[in-house]
């Protein structure tokens, strides 16, 4: 899925990171690509763009 290779791209791109930050941000990957294997997409999709607004900052 395209919206996880670019929080996996941001993430080794960002450095300025706190933990409890990044901490949130996998979870949400983590969250949203369990969604989408489970074919929920649109709940999968929302929380993707969770995690790239939280590393867009």
């Amino acid at each position: 899925m395209n919206l996880i290779k670019e929080i996996d791209n941001l993430l080794l791109e960002t450095k300025q990171l706190s933990k409890d930050q990044l901490s949130e941000i996998k979870q949400l990957r983590a969250q949203g690509e369990q969604a989408h294997k489970s074919g929920d997409h649109k709940e999968s999709e929302e929380m993707l763009k969770q995690a790239l607004d939280l590393l867009d900052g």
